[in-house]
């Protein structure tokens, strides 16, 4: 017994009272250990059980992994013309460093589909490494991607004239149809600076109304009527304009462009030193190419401040808006006159001053009369502009020796300026008044005030010529000047006038916009114009024909 139990005794013995509370702790003691050691038996046997659950259920899993593994299949979704699981097919070229520039065009249509879609991207060996990365690592979902490597081929569109910004990779889409699977029997084709505010599934609807004619009977100018009735976003005066030194003979030349055409409007601006107006047709991913040619490429164009560019944006369901972006540069002028211009001449050394001459000389306003500034060109790329009429003369003597400068269109289009009577301007010394003949399209100084042209025209083809006619309308005389000329220089052909020359029936569309412009014109101004020319008639016969063989066809 140690000391400890006999402390404990001794307590007892002399302190009897402490034996009542003493045996109930030994007795609470006893039956709390007691019940301490049921509880681990019974905890025994519930983990014994828990044991053997869990034993069941992994043979359970791995039974169902089994099953599942041998005998579930994936579903497969058909691709299904007409709904939302029908891949759209899309090709794009994406040559040299394109990829910074596609990826917006990539998102804003990802933003906007539901359809899966598929990627047909026709790159050199630059583009395709970086596409094929690019795709892979975006992990886009239900999209996929092809890339066709067209670095071999470029040399059989190289031949091509080509002004173009981009190049040559602008002419790899002429290659589509043999790069492209046989297999495919549609595709969307885009460009690289579109931006998407809706689903493409749109787009590719159209599909189901195209035929082999691929011609809506029922109107077959539709393409051109909604020229005449849209409005395209228009940002006037989008670089500095200061021009304020005005007075009563001022006169502001007039004209439109596409991109396309930028260097001619550089070239021009070498020839002419008063204000301009420009209507300059581009998408938005243009404009910065636009503000870096005129800020850091041209001399001449980054000092000029009396230059009103304008800029009208594109839309896609409409030909080349050409008498639109006239009308927009036209109502933009602040001289009291304009001079009706195309980019692609070449105006005379001091043309500007001239006019200013011929306009306080003639006085033309009061007598509504249009100044006719004659038309020549040239067929060599390179060739340098005539500073003067004597130099413009000696160069038309030389023409079977060195010389290579003769009356504009006069093999493909003599009607157009035929009324100028190049030979009697040769030898004129003074103005001279012209009588107005049919297809005649001069280039004239006139007052502001002039109509505007009819929107209706658009592409190639009578854009000009209507103008002429209701001026004509009108009664304005056409005076020709005797020392003004300007020069047309050669280029590559606008992708509408190869329509209007491989595509008969854009040509009886025209005659069809002709005849009804003369009609409306006549009820307009009360009076006879004359009717459509022999080869119109044609046209307007097979415009005929057609529509009376889609009536047949109607139920």
């Amino acid at each position: 017994m140690n000391i400890r139990t006999k402390n404990v005794l001794s307590c007892l013995v002399l302190r009897p009272w402490l034996i009542m509370p003493f045996g109930v702790w030994i007795v609470v003691s006893v039956i709390y250990y007691w019940w301490l050691i049921s509880r681990i038996s019974v905890l025994e046997s519930q983990n014994n059980v828990y044991k053997t659950q869990l034993t069941l259920s992994h043979q359970a899993m791995k039974e169902i992994s089994v099953e599942y593994t041998t005998t579930y299949q994936v579903p497969v979704i058909p691709d299904s013309i007409g709904t939302l699981c029908e891949t759209i097919h899309i090709a794009l070229v994406c040559m040299g460093k394109c990829t910074r520039l596609i990826t917006p065009m990539f998102k804003s249509l990802l933003h906007n589909r539901q359809n899966p879609l598929h990627f047909h991207m026709v790159v050199d060996n630059t583009a395709e490494h970086t596409v094929a990365v690019l795709f892979d690592t975006w992990m886009l979902p239900d999209v996929k991607y092809t890339c066709y490597n067209a670095q071999n081929r470029l040399s059989e569109v190289r031949w091509i004239p080509n002004s173009h910004y981009s190049g040559v990779y602008a002419l790899v889409k002429l290659l589509f149809p043999d790069i492209l699977p046989e297999n495919l029997d549609r595709i969307i084709v885009l460009d690289s600076d579109l931006t998407f505010l809706s689903d493409v599934a749109e787009i590719w609807r159209m599909f189901r109304n195209m035929t082999n004619e691929q011609i809506n009977y029922s109107d077959l100018c539709v393409s051109f009527r909604s020229a005449q009735n849209i409005k395209l976003r228009t940002h006037l005066y989008y670089m500095d304009y200061s021009y304020n030194n005005i007075d009563d003979f001022d006169v502001t030349l007039v004209l439109q462009l596409s991109m396309d055409r930028l260097q001619f409007l550089e070239r021009l601006v070498n020839h002419w030193e008063g204000p301009l107006s420009a209507a300059i047709y581009l998408s938005d991913c243009d404009v910065t190419k636009l503000e870096s040619f005129t800020r850091d490429w041209s001399d001449t164009l980054s000092s000029r401040k009396n230059i009103g560019y304008h800029l009208v944006f594109k839309h896609d369901s409409v030909h080349y808006p050409v008498n639109y972006l006239r009308n927009v540069a036209l109502e933009n002028v602040n001289t009291p006159y304009v001079f009706l211009m195309d980019v692609d001449f070449v105006p005379m050394a001091g043309l500007y001053q001239h006019l200013r001459d011929a306009i306080r000389l003639i006085n033309p306003y009061p007598q509504k009369k249009c100044l006719v500034v004659p038309a020549f060109e040239t067929q060599r790329y390179r060739a340098s502009v005539p500073r003067d009429k004597a130099a413009l003369l000696a160069r038309l003597a030389a023409r079977h020796g060195a010389g290579d400068v003769a009356p504009f269109r006069t093999r493909e289009w003599p009607r157009g300026h035929r009324a100028t009577n190049y030979t009697r301007w040769m030898t004129a010394t003074a103005p001279y008044e012209v009588e107005w003949e049919s297809d005649y399209e001069p280039y004239l100084v006139v007052h502001r005030s002039v109509p505007k042209y009819d929107t209706r025209f658009s592409g190639f083809g009578w854009n000009k010529v209507s103008h002429s006619v209701e001026l004509r309308a009108t009664g304005h005389r056409a005076l020709v000047l005797p020392a003004a000329f300007l020069v047309h220089t050669p280029h590559a052909p606008s992708p509408d006038i190869t329509a209007f020359r491989a595509d008969p029936h854009y040509r009886v569309c025209l005659a069809l916009l002709k005849q009804e412009f003369m009609d409306d014109l006549s009820r307009k101004y009360n009076m006879t114009l004359g009717g459509p020319s022999k080869l119109d008639s044609v046209y307007l016969g097979q415009a005929k024909s057609l529509l009376l063989n889609q009536a047949k066809e109607l139920p």
